[in-house]
């Protein structure tokens, strides 16, 4: 659910939040969170392509997902990171934090949060889950070019500039 600029529907209004702010304790319990993992290899990252019939589906998305209730981002990221692709590592970071308020007029914010992960085995193989069909290590360029959802599109930017 994103909300709509109202003058011009096609575009979503988002927030980009101060770094640091991508914990429970900074928002109303309500807030749902989308916690993402941007993980490098070398001079490539780590993109998973979605299966065609799933939400999403059949773009191209950093490992993630939903937090579980009272699960903190950091945790829900590295949590998911693990399921989807069968890697362990620890955080190094977070990379960018978006917010966007619901456009059902709830009084709730969503967020979608990346974090940057280093691997525990950087030569281990990356296994899949039925939720993807494949993966690619690709250049920041590369991964742009691929059809991405939008929070895919900031974390790179937000990456890049922090470097």
């Amino acid at each position: 659910m994103y909300a709509r600029h109202p003058d011009e529907p096609e575009r979503v209004i988002l927030r980009p939040e101060k770094p640091g702010l991508a914990t429970l304790s900074a928002w109303p319990e309500a807030d749902g969170w989308v916690c993402n993992v941007l993980l490098q290899r070398g001079e490539r990252v780590l993109m998973l392509r979605r299966r065609d019939n799933g939400y999403l589906g059949g773009t191209w998305d950093f490992p993630g997902g939903k937090s579980d209730p009272g699960e903190q981002p950091a945790d829900a990221a590295l949590r998911e990171f693990t399921e989807e692709t069968g890697l362990t590592g620890r955080l190094a970071g977070e990379i960018g934090h978006w917010s966007y308020p619901d456009t059902g007029g709830r009084p709730c914010r969503f967020h979608t949060a990346t974090f940057a992960v280093v691997e525990d085995d950087p030569t281990a193989d990356v296994t899949l889950t039925e939720e993807h069909t494949e993966y690619r290590w690709v250049t920041p360029a590369e991964a742009t070019a691929l059809p991405v959802a939008w929070h895919v599109r900031r974390a790179l930017d937000d990456w890049r500039s922090s470097e």
